[in-house]
This record gives structure tokens, sequence and C-alpha cells, in this order.
């Protein structure tokens, strides 16, 4: 069974997540940052989504399959996406990278355990902001978090 969510703005915080803005390192705070995750492996989503949260990051929506991707990040316009690449059969998820790029200006975290050198190549049209191969851990995804955050800045 494919696990899809399209949130709305207003949906709750998971219980017990902790709150936007409560990090003391200003370098760390992520509370106004905003992302959709596209993730096709519920546990996957599962952990990224709390880590992020974890973390701070605003999270708008996730998707697991391109169609809702798509819609989840024009419907939110998040600052970031953080994206699986493999999402089963159909387009994968640099090709939709490449399109939320090209149509909303969102660049996106990749969050895989595919990265050879074809499939960066490739992934070079949609601008990414950076890559996190799985498995991952929580301290690995707030740095690359971070990293993208800081791309994002307009002094930079």
């Amino acid at each position: 069974m494919r696990h899809t969510h399209l949130f709305n703005p207003e949906r709750p915080r998971r219980p017990g997540a902790p709150q936007p803005g409560t990090h003391d390192d200003n370098r760390t705070d992520l509370s106004k940052l905003t992302a959709v995750i596209v993730e096709d492996d519920f546990l996957s989503l599962v952990e990224t989504e709390y880590s992020a949260e974890a973390a701070g990051l605003s999270i708008l929506a996730t998707a697991s399959n391109p169609g809702d991707a798509v819609a989840a990040i024009d419907l939110h316009r998040p600052d970031i996406v953080l994206m699986d690449i493999n999402l089963g059969k159909g387009r994968d998820g640099i090709d939709v990278a490449i399109e939320v790029n090209r149509r909303f200006g969102t660049r996106c975290l990749f969050t895989t355990a595919y990265s050879d050198a074809v499939l960066k190549r490739r992934a070079q049209a949609s601008n990414p902001l950076g890559w996190v191969n799985k498995p991952f851990t929580s301290q690995i995804l707030l740095a690359a978090i971070i990293a993208a955050r800081d791309q994002l800045k307009p002094n930079n």
C-alpha cells in the first residue's frame, strides 16, 4: 500500500514533537524554514519527518509519489524539499526536482540511497541543495539542512 499525505497548512504537529524555535543556537534554529518531504518508504518518511521536526523544521506536507509531490509543492511553496530519488514506478525524484525547480524555483535536498555519478550529473539540472546518503543519522540530516538553508540566504 502506498503512503500519501497531502496535509493542509493547519495540520497539527505530532504529539511530543518540539515546537519550532526552541533552539538556543541561532545557527541551528530552523524554525523559519519550511519543507515538504517526498519519500515512498513509510519508515524512511517517518524517520525523516521526526528528525526534521526535532530540528525545528516546519513540515508542511509529505508525499509518496511524483504527482502528489508536485501538487504539495505547488500548494505549499516550501523553502526546501527533502526528496527521495526512487519513488517506485514512473517518474523519479530527479524528474520531480527538475520540474519543481523550473516551475516554482523550489530546490531539493536529495535524501537517497542512490548517489552514483550518473544520477548526480542528471540531478544538476534541478540546482540541488545537496545530498544525504541513506541511511543517515539525525545529526547528518540536520547538518545537511543547515547547509541547504545557508545556500538559500539572500546574502550568499
